[in-house]
């Protein structure tokens, strides 16, 4: 038996392993050897020969149970909100800002589903599917409903950021079920992976101002997040709530904004490979419009508050800093093609690599 060997992985942050360049090659005469060993081999025996048993076949699936729920536990456990009001990065001096990037490490399951376990299990996520689409569903669902109950304005985005990464794990897992080969469902599956990878950008995107934004508004507030501190903001800061406008459209997904382009092409993919969850995931779109649109209502217009009345609109200086990410949201909410060029080669090579 001829196998291939990879250095194991180390959690040893301490004595990191030696840097290897990534243009050396390692095991080459190996692969020489293995290469020229299946050459001579029929398709039939290649493909004898990649059949494992069912016992290690599911041993492999076990493998990642605890992996694969990451993106969707934070609806499950209500503390999770928590996250977003504990860490105050924009109060961190230089120091601490190098201390959190050293030692804050997010481990994204989104990415390990994407990259990692689709295409070496891709059978063994099919076995899965069902209960991973139940997840990616309660997911949306659950944090959508979870931010229309919140009166803190950075608990309602952290909920708000938790559905829409319940969404691409939606397009990932239905992607993973097993299709004829032909051209309608390789469309599907590219375009449901598509929609993931740029709606996991996007939502860095939109997060990002929205968090900004609503810090900005915290800070004209005395340090109060509480929808019940605002109201009428509209008339005395209209570009603020302008700014603010576009970045809250674009999480709904409004046409002509960054957010719709990925949503549209995860829903394209969903409903073909996996209609019902498609459709029970659904709510969370129409529950993220009303809670975004009452977060509008109670913040920017109706009766002036207190504070609303001697509160300044965007300084010159807070212009420039959102102006790049606004211009983004429109620039790939008009022109997709741009993000989807870089995006669809790797799908494209992915569903190939999955041939299923």
């Amino acid at each position: 038996m001829i196998a291939l060997l990879s250095p194991a992985k180390t959690l040893d942050y301490e004595r990191p392993l030696p840097p290897v360049d990534a243009t050396v090659p390692r095991f080459a005469a190996e692969a020489s050897t293995l290469a020229a060993a299946a050459a001579n081999l029929s398709q039939k025996r290649l493909a004898e020969l990649m059949d494992i048993s069912t016992k290690l076949a599911k041993l492999n699936a076990d493998r990642f149970v605890g992996f694969d729920a990451q993106p969707e536990r934070p609806a499950l456990y209500a503390f999770a909100g928590d996250v977003y009001l504990g860490f105050e990065a924009r109060t961190l001096d230089e120091p601490g800002v190098y201390f959190a990037q050293d030692h804050v490490r997010m481990l994204s399951g989104l990415y390990g589903l994407l990259r990692v376990l689709l295409p070496i299990f891709p059978e063994q996520m099919w076995w899965v599917q069902t209960p991973l689409l139940w997840l990616a569903v309660a997911s949306v669902v659950m944090s959508a409903f979870a931010a229309l109950a919140q009166t803190d304005l950075k608990r309602m985005l952290g909920y708000l950021s938790i559905s829409h990464l319940g969404y691409c794990t939606l397009a990932v897992v239905a992607a993973a079920r097993i299709t004829p080969g032909d051209a309608h469902w390789v469309s599907e599956k590219s375009a449901a992976l598509s929609g993931a990878m740029l709606q996991m950008f996007n939502h860095g995107l939109i997060a990002a101002t929205f968090f900004g934004l609503v810090g900005w508004l915290e800070d004209r507030n005395g340090g109060t997040r509480a929808l019940s501190g605002f109201g009428g903001w509209g008339k005395s800061a209209p570009m603020f709530c302008g700014a603010m406008g576009v970045v809250m459209f674009a999480s709904v997904g409004l046409p002509g904004l960054s957010g719709f382009v990925g949503e549209f092409l995860i829903f394209k993919g969903v409903v073909a490979l996996a209609p019902w969850a498609a459709a029970l995931s659904s709510a969370g779109l129409l529950v993220t419009a009303v809670f975004l649109l009452n977060f509008a209502q109670k913040v920017w217009h109706g009766p002036l508050s207190a504070r609303g009345e001697g509160v300044s609109d965007l300084s010159l200086r807070e212009r420039w800093i959102v102006a790049p990410s606004l211009i983004l949201i429109f620039a790939l909410g008009l022109y997709p093609q741009v993000a989807l060029r870089i995006v669809n080669a790797t799908v494209s090579g992915l569903v190939e690599q999955l041939g299923i």
